[in-house]
């Protein structure tokens, strides 16, 4: 009982003390309150019956913002917990500032009022390590707001000759990387990605081996055929005065290779080592009037010769002779119209037609269309002897291509 007396004593004395000491505070005399504030050249001086450092600071007219830092007699405190210091004290007042964080390619901003950058991100668990590298320094003030990129040492997988070599580097460049790896690029070596690129996001980088070689190609050189008139050949025959020859010439070609792999050739430069010998051709020139009867009669002409024959319809547009078409037009190419303009023909099974239009399509033979309105029109595919009739023309085009 005397022992359980005597520990309810103990208890009681320490309640008492307690509540003294809380009456102390209390009834305490006003603090005497310095306070600094970031961007301040001047302290504010001040004396104040609180004694929570959030309202001595409203008196002072000073708001704190978000992760603001309030630190009283040198150590970060609770601004709405009591000070439990007398006297004189020490406010200060650290404001946060921005940081906008580009790390890895991805940008995030931290509001920190460390009082270093290095702190900052020790605060925000942002650990750097070996190989990384930080825009700025650890012990950068932080005194407003600041950007900072980080860039983390990572594995980089280059390619060289067939052989991978694994490095870690936190260079932003191709190039970078290839220096702080000791890869050099000879020549005409090249990098994928080329060496003022970024870090593709595979990091992996390939070395291209690049070497060149000259080489001499024989090329032949196509002969030409030349057409000569002849006066003692009939008209649209002809006849093989010498016989073309190929030359040849000498490429000299410069060949790439990319590791060991023949990816362009071009030519530098040619030497013709024998000239070809152009084909001659005599074609003939002499005009025979002939006759043939015919159903519509006999007819007198110059010229027969063997034609693809297609047949056109009305489509809305003049002829080229300005004439609205009628049966009897005749279209054939623009070589031919230049010539034959106004030129009668025999087509058989057609009658007599006159040259009047142009036919763009009737190329790469002799060729014409005949004009049947849409009442009579037969789709004409045939191939069949045509006869140019007299009188015979001065402008006669000798060769029919």
């Amino acid at each position: 009982m005397k022992n359980h007396a005597k520990i309810l004593g103990l208890v009681s004395a320490g309640l008492v003390l307690v509540l003294l000491i809380l009456l102390a505070v209390a009834q305490a005399d006003d603090l005497s309150v310095t306070v600094w504030v970031d961007g301040q050249t001047q302290p504010i001086q001040l004396r104040s019956s609180s004694r929570i450092p959030e309202q001595i600071l409203k008196k002072a007219r000073i708001t704190l913002n978000p992760a603001d830092r309030v630190l009283v007699n040198g150590l970060q405190v609770d601004a709405y917990s009591p000070i439990l210091s007398d006297g004189i004290v020490s406010i200060e007042v650290r404001r946060a500032h921005q940081i906008t964080l580009t790390m890895d390619s991805s940008t995030s901003t931290l509001l920190s009022s460390a009082a270093t950058v290095g702190d900052a991100l020790w605060e925000n668990n942002i650990i750097l390590h070996e190989g990384d590298f930080i825009s700025l320094p650890l012990d950068t003030p932080l005194d407003s707001d600041l950007s900072v990129k980080i860039t983390r040492g990572q594995l980089l997988n280059i390619q060289v000759g067939g052989q991978t070599f694994v490095v870690s580097s936190s260079a932003e460049r191709v190039g970078q990387a290839l220096v702080q790896a000791g890869i050099t690029l000879q020549g005409l070596d090249y990098s994928q990605p080329a060496e003022g690129e970024v870090i593709p996001v595979d990091r992996v980088i390939k070395i291209v081996r690049v070497r060149e070689e000259v080489q001499l190609q024989p090329q032949p050189i196509p002969f030409t055929s030349e057409f000569i008139a002849s006066d003692q050949l009939e008209l649209d025959t002809q006849n093989i005065i010498q016989v073309g020859e190929y030359g040849l010439k000498m490429n000299r070609l410069r060949i790439r290779y990319e590791d060991d792999r023949e990816v362009e050739r071009e030519a530098e430069a040619e030497l013709v080592v024998k000239a070809p010998v152009n084909q001659q051709i005599a074609y003939g020139t002499k005009v025979n009037i002939k006759t043939l009867s015919t159903n519509s009669g006999t007819i007198e002409y110059w010229r027969a010769v063997s034609v693809y024959i297609t047949s056109y319809h009305e489509t809305g547009s003049r002829t080229a002779s300005g004439t609205w078409p009628v049966k009897g037009d005749i279209a054939v190419n623009p070589t031919w119209y230049k010539n034959m303009k106004g030129m009668r023909i025999y087509v058989p099974g057609y009658g007599i037609g006159v040259v009047s239009d142009v036919c763009p399509g009737c190329v790469g033979k002799p060729w014409i269309d005949i004009f049947l309105p849409k009442s009579e029109y037969v789709g004409w595919h045939t191939t069949q002897v045509v006869y140019f009739l007299t009188p015979v023309p001065s402008n006669i085009l000798w060769v029919l291509e």
